[in-house]
């Protein structure tokens, strides 16, 4: 498995890619949007030779290096591998009485090209892609970047309580990564059964914890979060809960631990579902996440994932470029800055 990308590859809203789709003129639209293809020989990329990356040219996700690109003679732009695995996306193709993949970008879905097997070694790929499709940014051009690593805010407060909150930036609720990080919260804090419960709850080390992932139309967050017995056990508290975390995107979640949450998850679902009110309030729920049909379909989704499901989506969102770690400190001399 490699490594998590440090982009966010949540694809835009369905707002923020209206916008992105209008910066693109009439060829771009045609190709990006709409699967065309630029005439050979023809892109702008086509002779760019200068050190740098290739980024989507709707969202800017990088999706080449520079030094990936070779000269194959076919009239586009080619590639021997993508900046990341996760950044590039394939699709079968039978268009034009072919069978090719489809290659696009892995954040916004945009059509990039095609990949072939007839490249150079070790890889063997080409990544055919059209000059339209990219933009070029030279190495000395910074990529922005919204948040580069986890990010940190203490909170004082001149009375209890106090706590330790761990919230990562997660996927929008309409995706299979929702589905398992609600399985993955439980398994972690999840009553007495989970992982943390005893050297968290049982051990005294804090008086309660609990977790929620977030389930909205936009990306979410998923948290993590302890109320310390004392003032001194915070920095233990956080270690805890990174280690936990740590150890299901190394090592994934055993069958037991996700067979123990899916009849915990089953139990609230027939619970959420005990009459009318009940119905239309997780029926609501769902509308509001952006897809009705989450609400009927989701006993059989839940009931349909892997423990590699899980640990991929852990490796995929709890990582530090999307985490922020909150402390509510208990601080007597708080009260006269209020």
């Amino acid at each position: 498995m490699s490594a998590p990308s440090p982009f966010d590859l949540n694809p835009p809203s369905p707002s923020d890619r209206l916008l992105l789709e209008s910066n693109l003129d009439a060829e771009e639209r045609r190709v990006l949007l709409n699967h065309g293809t630029e005439a050979p020989f023809c892109g702008g990329l086509l002779s760019e030779k200068r050190p740098g990356l290739y980024a989507c040219k709707l969202c800017g996700l990088p999706l080449f290096r520079g030094v990936t690109k070779f000269e194959s003679g076919t009239g586009w732009p080619s590639f021997t591998e993508p900046y990341h695995p996760d950044h590039i996306t394939g699709v079968r193709d039978t268009s034009n009485g072919m069978v090719r993949t489809e290659t696009r970008c892995g954040r916004c879905d945009s059509h990039q090209g095609h990949v072939f097997t007839d490249g150079p070694p070790p890889s063997r790929a080409r990544y055919c892609i059209n000059s339209v499709s990219l933009s070029f940014v030279a190495d000395d051009t910074p990529l922005p970047s919204p948040q580069a690593d986890e990010r940190r805010v203490v909170v004082r407060q001149p009375a209890p309580p106090e706590a330790v909150m761990l919230a990562w930036r997660g996927p929008d609720g309409r995706s299979a990564d929702a589905d398992a990080l609600d399985l993955l919260g439980l398994i972690l804090l999840g009553g007495k059964g989970a992982r943390l419960y005893r050297p968290l709850i049982a051990s005294g080390l804090a008086i309660a914890g609990w977790h929620h992932a977030w389930r909205l139309r936009q990306p979410g967050l998923f948290q993590l979060q302890a109320q310390p017995a004392a003032p001194a056990d915070h920095a233990r508290v956080e270690r805890l809960l990174r280690e936990a975390v740590a150890a299901v995107v190394r090592d994934g979640v055993g069958a037991d631990e996700l067979a123990r949450a899916k009849g915990f998850l089953r139990g609230q679902l027939a619970i959420q579902r005990d009459g009318p009110v009940a119905i239309a309030l997780q029926l609501n729920e769902a509308i509001a996440a952006g897809d009705w049909t989450l609400y009927p379909t989701q006993a059989e989704r839940i009931a349909s994932l892997t423990a590699e499901n899980l640990q991929r989506a852990a490796a995929r969102h709890l990582v530090d470029a999307r985490l922020t770690v909150g402390h509510l400190v208990q601080d007597a001399c708080a009260a006269e800055d209020a």
